[in-house]
């Protein structure tokens, strides 16, 4: 959903509203990724990407680690 949303539909979401609850706990410099826009929201998701590729994005060797941590964080929790 993450990568539907910076890659695919990038322009879509480039210019979202600005939602008050974003308001409230963010300002408007340091909305982070979920709540920026415009120029900072395109910064942010060039690095994002990078970062993501760095990390094995499109491979199948992230979704191998991903699973792994996830299976590994529940068995955690469990104990």
């Amino acid at each position: 959903m993450v990568k539907e949303a910076i890659v695919t539909q990038a322009d879509i979401f480039v210019e979202q509203p600005y939602s008050p609850m974003a308001t409230r706990l963010y300002s408007e410099n340091t909305g982070g990724f979920f709540f920026s826009n415009g120029p900072v929201w395109r910064r942010q998701r060039r690095f994002a990407i990078a970062t993501l590729r760095s990390l094995g994005l499109g491979r199948s060797c992230l979704e191998d680690s991903i699973s792994e941590e996830s299976r590994q964080e529940m068995e955690g929790m469990r104990e």
